[in-house]
């Protein structure tokens, strides 16, 4: 199951260390490019992980990680599985809340985005122009709950 929560400072790619350490290395470049550019400016992080013990480069690795910034935290939420294809499939998603209302948020940030009502308080908005991102909003007043979620099925693995 999940091993106990670490904790690092911006030096240290806790992600990168875990995969490593545990052999995860057909999808290593996945998991360093998502967790570099994620993890760019945190004061630190911390990591929670799954992954298949008995396969560790050829199963699924699932990490959760609380990030810390100057003046907020978040979570990203990191799942990488490895395919018969020779390629990996990536769900990465990045919770935050702001601290106001969800139509601010999508109005400073979410032009051109298409919004959908899912159930009362939840909308869900796309872009033709990110055809593999969708942004959920939920309304939690008076802050406003942001999931991004990012889908890639092809991320190149590392040859055998």
């Amino acid at each position: 199951m999940s091993e106990q929560p670490v904790q690092a400072g911006p030096a240290t790619n806790l992600l990168v260390q875990a995969g490593n350490t545990l052999g995860f290395h057909r999808c290593a470049s996945a998991l360093e490019q998502i967790s570099s550019r994620v993890l760019a400016g945190t004061r630190k992080h911390d990591i929670v992980l799954d992954w298949d013990r008995a396969h560790p480069d050829s199963g699924p690795f699932f990490s959760l990680t609380g990030m810390q910034f100057p003046t907020v935290s978040a979570l990203l939420s990191l799942s990488i599985i490895p395919q018969d294809n020779r390629s990996c499939a990536i769900l990465v998603e990045r919770i935050s809340s702001a601290p106001i209302a969800c139509h601010e948020v999508a109005r400073s940030e979410l032009g051109g985005y298409r919004a959908t009502a899912l159930v009362q308080a939840v909308t869900v908005y796309t872009s033709p122009a990110h055809a593999h991102e969708v942004v959920t909003l939920v309304d939690t007043p008076p802050t406003c709950l942001i999931v991004r979620r990012q889908v890639d099925y092809g991320w190149p693995a590392a040859p055998p």
